[in-house]
């Protein structure tokens, strides 16, 4: 059996309440330190998304990506948890409910 790490079962799980809220959580590939995934809502807004084992570390080269990317304007946020990735798509006037959802 292939191990499977905790971020990729995250991943997995905020991937299924995207789809739930009509939004797309895009996999980003071939870039080390980029972040794992790029959020599309409905509303036309997006946000890098990297994700990490709770209370897990961001390697020094990967806050930097996301420190460059939010100088750049652009969303970019460290997801450790479904709630808080709920609390993201909130932010982004994506309608949730607490309900449920994790």
């Amino acid at each position: 059996m292939a191990h499977v790490s905790i971020e990729s079962i995250l991943e997995r799980k905020c991937k299924q309440i995207a789809k739930k809220h009509n939004c797309i959580l895009l996999k980003l590939e071939g870039q080390r330190s980029w972040p794992d995934r790029l959020l599309l809502t409905p509303h036309g807004t997006m946000m890098f998304i990297e994700f990490k084992r709770e209370g897990g570390q961001l390697a020094p080269l990967q806050r930097h990506t996301l420190e460059t990317l939010r100088s750049m304007n652009f969303l970019a946020e460290e997801v450790d948890n479904p709630t808080l990735f709920l609390a993201l798509l909130r932010s982004l006037g994506v309608h949730t409910s607490i309900k449920n959802e994790v």
